[in-house]
């Protein structure tokens, strides 16, 4: 008998959703589902994306491929990509 998947995450979308939140609901996707191995979590990484960002992913690995490379390989990229950057002043 096949496991059970608990809990879902939606499709990250690169126009408007913020990397580092999304990962962290990935993250705890990961660990309720007790995926631990940072190469088997790629490829429901690369699964949830969707294909504008998987696009973009590919390009950011070239001349690897994104199943070549570790979930935070990955994760580090589309972070740099995605991810707003927070002002210097902010942090005063």
């Amino acid at each position: 008998m096949a496991a059970s998947i608990i809990g879902h995450v939606g499709e990250f979308n690169g126009m408007s959703d913020d990397w580092v939140v999304y990962s962290e609901r990935l993250e705890q996707y990961f660990f309720a589902n007790k995926i631990e191995e940072a190469k088997v979590k790629v490829a429901p990484l690369i699964s949830l994306i969707g294909d504008p960002t998987y696009k973009l992913l590919r390009d950011l690995c070239h001349p690897s491929l994104p199943k070549d490379k570790n979930y935070q390989e990955l994760s580090d990229l589309l972070k740099k990509q995605f991810s707003p950057q927070v002002s210097k002043w902010r942090e005063l």
